[in-house]
């Protein structure tokens, strides 16, 4: 279970009343990586995907890059699919979402309660072909730049902006990076949309 139910009380200007609010609800996961402890504070959802994709972020791996292009409607056709998919969000108004794609559509995508954690239970559920796409509910940053280029993907693409770190980070690895991607707007800080 996801959610519960929680009373509190809701103001709206100088009105407040009881309400009843759908919360989400947290688990603590606590496992080894490499040797080293590592926690997790995640939905309760299979754990498995999660330390999967957290023990392949922590190695040395890398895949080969892929090579493709997209045009604008190839990435509003993905953020639909992306966003039809963010079910925890649209339950509970909290949680991140995550979802690696070809220039086709999704292949696998995931929630959580940190955009880390969506991101590492894709990487553990993803097929064994590098993604072309990574496609994010939150910022992007430099470890996620950093990531995406080891999992092969050339192009990512968000709800929200990037650092300017990662801007600078994604021209070092040739990745294209797209921020506050909606509805029929997106911004490209750093290579190419066709």
């Amino acid at each position: 279970m996801w959610q519960q139910i929680v009373n509190c009380v809701k103001f709206e200007g100088e009105k407040f009343r009881k309400h009843q609010e759908t919360l989400g609800v947290e688990r603590d996961i606590e496992t080894q990586i490499n040797g080293q402890p590592r926690r997790f504070v995640t939905v309760p959802a299979a754990e498995e995907p999660l330390i999967a994709g957290a023990t392949w972020a922590e190695s040395e791996l890398a895949y080969p890059r892929q090579s493709i292009s997209l045009n604008r409607n190839e990435v509003y056709r993905l953020m639909v699919q992306f966003q039809e998919r963010a079910l925890l969000y649209k339950k509970i108004a909290i949680g991140h979402s995550a979802a690696l794609a070809s220039a086709k559509d999704l292949l696998v995508s995931a929630e959580d309660l940190t955009l880390q954690n969506a991101v590492y239970r894709c990487i553990g559920e993803f097929p064994s072909v590098a993604p072309a796409i990574l496609l994010l509910s939150g910022m992007i940053d430099v470890q996620t730049v950093d990531l995406a280029a080891r999992l092969g993907v050339c192009i990512i693409i968000s709800r929200l902006a990037p650092t300017g770190q990662a801007v600078q980070r994604a021209g070092e690895h040739n990745l294209t990076v797209v921020g506050f991607a909606r509805g029929s707007h997106f911004t490209v800080y750093a290579g190419k949309i066709n």
